[in-house]
């Protein structure tokens, strides 16, 4: 009998430390885990704000209520540039506007205004080019339906309504002799091109098909033209090739972007 119970404590203390053997095994492995979750939770920024990643409705929310990005870093600056020979400059898009479809299509429309203002000896600021682009894109609208492309007779129209001039003269076509005489007279040439192939470089590419600049003066010794280009903000005194740019001379028909049908070299010649 005494024996029979000695055998019956004896494998209860073994059962008890069999179980108390498990037990803690099971508690270290579930606190290592624990642990470990703990550590990784807290590298990708679980309780730290500075580490959190916001959602996308929230990446969403902050680009829709962030200003428009300037497409030109010179945009919300004033600057007024430096005139040639009396001939002042400006650039189409005034404090880089450029994804304003009137500035965009204001090649025609500043080439009047560099035209109109020569020989006064004054610099005209952007905000005044603004001002008078609007103007002229107003006025073409009203005189030919649209201000995108203006063809050398309309522009020429439009330089008259703007000026209530009555000079200018629609030169046909014109050669590099032609427009060396007319500057040789002391005259600007309203020039209307293919933009393309006057391959500048500071052109978005591929560059514009139907573009318009003003030439002022020929360098004899370089053959280069001297131009007031607006469609660049460095397009002040901005020289071309002699080929290059007499090659590039074409005029175009009035409307949105209309084909060219034919090749027609045409300039404006304008007394300073």
């Amino acid at each position: 009998m005494f024996s029979g119970k000695e055998d019956i404590i004896a494998r209860m203390k073994q059962r008890t430390f069999h179980f108390f053997l498990v037990f803690g095994c099971v508690s270290v492995l579930v606190g290592g885990v624990g642990l470990i979750f703990f550590r990784g939770t807290e590298e990708v920024g679980f309780g730290n704000v500075e580490k959190s990643v916001p959602d996308e409705k929230s990446i969403i929310d902050e680009e829709a209520e962030a200003p428009p990005l300037s497409t030109d870093p010179d945009q919300d600056m004033e600057t007024t540039y430096p005139d040639a020979h009396g001939i002042p400059f400006v650039v189409q898009a005034p404090r880089g506007k450029w994804k304003n479809p009137l500035f965009q299509n204001g090649c025609e429309e500043a080439s009047v205004l560099i035209a109109a203002r020569s020989g006064q000896g004054e610099p005209i600021s952007d905000a005044e080019a603004e001002k008078e682009i609007l103007v002229l894109s107003g006025l073409s609208t009203k005189l030919f339906g649209t201000s995108v492309d203006t063809s050398a007779k309309d522009t020429l129209g439009l330089f008259r309504a703007y000026t209530g001039r009555e000079d200018g003269v629609l030169l046909d076509r014109v050669t590099g002799e032609t427009l060396r005489a007319a500057l040789d007279r002391d005259e600007i040439l309203i020039v209307p091109v293919d933009g393309r192939s006057l391959k500048n470089p500071h052109f978005t590419v591929p560059g514009p098909e139907t573009h318009m600049l003003v030439i002022f003066d020929y360098d004899e010794e370089t053959k280069e033209y001297i131009t007031h280009d607006p469609g660049t903000r460095f397009g002040a005194s901005y020289r071309y090739a002699k080929d290059r740019l007499e090659n590039a001379i074409r005029d175009y028909p009035t409307g949105d972007h209309l084909s060219r049908t034919s090749i027609e070299k045409r300039a404006i010649a304008i007394q300073r």
